[in-house]
C-alpha cells in the first residue's frame, strides 16, 4: 500500500489485526538508502488491539513502514506500507 501524509506534522495511528501474537513491532526504513530500519515502537498488549501512534515531523519523507507480528509460531512475513511526506509548501 501507499500513503501520502498530510502536510505539516501530525500523528498517525497504525492498527494491525494479528492472532496468536505476543507482540507487534513497527519499523521505519527510508527508501533509497543503506540505513537499517529504525524501530518506531512495539505493542506488547494485544488486549486493546495491536497499534502504534506515531508522530511525524514537518519534513520530507519517503519511507517504508514495516510491521512484524511475533508469536509462539514465529514471526509473520513483513507487511509493508510505503509512506510519502512532501517537502513543506509543495
Amino acid at each position: 500500500g501507499f500513503l501520502r501524509l498530510p502536510a505539516g506534522s501530525g500523528t498517525l495511528t497504525f492498527r494491525v489485526q494479528a492472532v496468536n501474537t505476543h507482540k507487534v513491532r513497527f519499523f521505519l526504513s527510508p527508501t533509497g538508502t543503506n540505513t537499517t530500519a529504525r524501530l518506531l515502537g512495539e505493542d506488547t498488549n494485544g488486549r486493546d488491539g495491536w497499534a502504534l501512534a506515531w508522530r511525524y515531523q514537518d519534513e520530507p519523507l519517503t519511507a517504508h513502514l514495516t510491521v512484524k507480528a511475533i508469536g509462539l509460531g514465529g514471526t509473520s512475513p513483513d507487511t509493508v506500507l510505503s509512506l510519502y511526506h512532501p517537502e513543506p509548501n509543495s
